[in-house]
């Protein structure tokens, strides 16, 4: 607006400043239109990460259905039956989507820093939600009172070692590498189509 009004106002009394008057206001008009584009192409990429988040959501709702409902008991009686067969290609990506969920937390996490109070809100949310949910199989009779069962839930993590914590800091470091040095190697679109499929 600021670059529109400004060349609607009659002003320039010399040839030198019309010309001084015409480019500023070119300058600014392609400064405004390259912040738009720059806007507007930031937000279909977050609009396409978006799209890509509720899919990995149902996907590793889709795998909790398949694995918490019973039906692995009855997949593995039959497991070439066509409803086995359904079940298994509907249910197996659970650990695929966490793990792109992950990796979306480090593209857009990068940057953040870690503070002793972030640090004390997630172990308080940790102890939190480990607290209910034994409590809960307490009083549900799903598990039972003993030394273990007290002891998990004080100490929540168990080991530093190969395991989800590790290997969730691996992605978290190869999701922060590409959004600050893009991917190392050129692939087209069609290719990664190819290469997703065999990874399938």
């Amino acid at each position: 607006m600021l670059s529109i009004t400004c060349c609607l106002i009659q002003l320039p009394r010399t040839h030198a400043f019309a010309s001084l008057h015409c480019d500023t206001c070119k300058h600014h008009q392609y400064s405004e239109l390259h912040q738009l584009q720059k806007t507007l192409s930031r937000k279909e990429r977050n609009s396409n990460l978006e799209l890509y988040r509720i899919i990995v959501m149902l996907l590793i709702v889709a795998h909790h259905y398949v694995v918490n409902s019973g039906l692995m008991s009855v997949m593995k009686e039959e497991p070439l039956h066509i409803h086995s067969i359904f079940l298994y290609l509907f249910g197996m990506w659970g650990k695929t989507g966490i793990n792109c969920f992950v990796m979306i937390t480090g593209y857009f996490m990068y940057k953040s820093h870690i503070s002793l109070r972030k640090f004390m809100k997630l172990l308080f949310e940790i102890y939190f939600y480990s607290l209910i949910i034994t409590g809960t199989f307490l009083l549900t009779g799903y598990a039972h009172p003993s030394f273990s069962t007290v002891f998990y839930a004080l100490v929540p993590i168990q080991s530093l070692g190969v395991n989800y914590v590790s290997w969730f800091v691996v992605l978290y470091f190869i999701a922060s590498y590409i959004r600050l040095y893009g991917f190392p190697i050129k692939i087209s679109n069609r290719n990664w189509g190819w290469l997703t499929f065999c990874l399938y």
